[in-house]
């Protein structure tokens, strides 16, 4: 009886693997996608949330399986692959919006703090010096509020203010210039905290919104999440002026209570969908998710949006620029 040689052996054990790996990751992935193309209810609707990154399982699981000789699957991997790409282009197309002739412009940052944050030294330190226009800061807990109030304590001419919501650990501090007025509002039935600027531009009044919404972790929530997303969509269509919509709204570009956000709030996104912007968690930096996101009505020019360092935070914070468009001409 003739035994097989030692390379022979390894080479038929590394091709069992390869195949074996390649099924594996085949049929996660290909479940995956289905679960995002379904994508209605909870918790299907998370499943879409992260499309491309079954994209991007699907791939390598179409490169194992040709190795493996397993044609079929090879190819039902790569038209998830595209398909995911798909989806994600559509979604990048129309961003961006307003290139013309601009009047002013303001720097607005956006950062989930984490209410468990156990770095707020290094919060508090970037706060101190940090020059946008407006800061709103979420998830804000008591130690928290207490590192950011000292932090604005010593500059000139800038003002805190917190909206704290009764049941909530932690609430939401907007940081802005002293002689720009503030409100509170609320949204959805867990009343998470929102904050209102109005900004006075080129002798126009325009709005800035800061808002936090649920986190989609259970059915509940993602139903909470999605009404609170619905009457924000509502405020921004009924508000006059130019407004925009700026902080932590828990869900992706792709999902569909983003999109009717879109709609019938008559907004469009700051900002090429990327993984420079991708913001959660912040461990996967530019591999995660965006779910931070700058949303303006007509009026508004953006500039630009980037996602930043984390600082200790789950979230990485959000940065963007905005600008009015120049009013047309008397007569035009």
């Amino acid at each position: 009886m003739k035994l097989p040689s030692p390379g022979k052996a390894g080479s038929s054990r590394g091709a069992r693997a390869t195949r074996a790996a390649g099924g594996f990751l085949a049929v996660v992935c290909l479940g995956g996608a289905l679960a995002a193309a379904v994508g209605w209810g909870w918790p299907l609707s998370l499943a879409r949330s992260f499309l491309p990154h079954w994209g991007g399982l699907a791939l390598v699981a179409a490169a194992l399986c040709a190795a493996g000789r397993r044609w079929r699957l090879a190819a039902l991997c790569g038209l998830v692959t595209l398909a995911s790409l798909a989806v994600v282009l559509g979604v990048a197309i129309g961003r961006r919006p307003g290139n013309g002739a601009r009047s002013g412009e303001i720097e607005v940052v956006s950062f989930n703090v984490r209410a468990g944050n156990q770095r707020l030294d290094r919060v508090a330190e970037w706060l101190a010096s940090e020059r946008a226009d407006i800061v709103f800061l979420h998830e804000v807990g008591r130690r928290g509020l207490g590192a950011v109030l000292q932090s604005v304590g010593g500059r000139p001419g800038r003002v805190a203010t917190v909206c704290r919501t009764r049941g909530l650990p932690f609430g939401s501090v907007v940081v802005a210039p002293a002689d720009w007025a503030v409100e509170r509002a609320s949204f959805g039935p867990e009343g998470y905290p929102a904050l209102t600027v109005a900004v006075p531009l080129g002798g126009r009044a325009a709005t800035v919104l800061g808002t936090h919404v649920p986190s989609p972790q259970s059915r509940a929530r993602w139903s909470a999440r999605n009404l609170q997303l619905a009457e924000v969509a509502r405020w921004a269509r009924e508000r006059p002026g130019p407004i925009a919509v700026v902080g932590d709204l828990n869900v992706t570009p792709i999902d569909g209570p983003f999109r009717a956000l879109m709609e019938e709030g008559g907004l469009r996104s700051c900002g090429p969908v990327g993984w420079r912007q991708s913001t959660w968690p912040a461990a996967l930096g530019p591999l995660g998710v965006e779910i931070d996101h700058a949303l303006v009505s007509r009026g508004w020019v953006c500039g630009a949006a980037r996602a930043e360092e984390s600082l200790g935070s789950d979230h990485r914070r959000l940065r963007v620029r905005l600008s009015l468009a120049a009013a047309a001409p008397a007569g035009m």
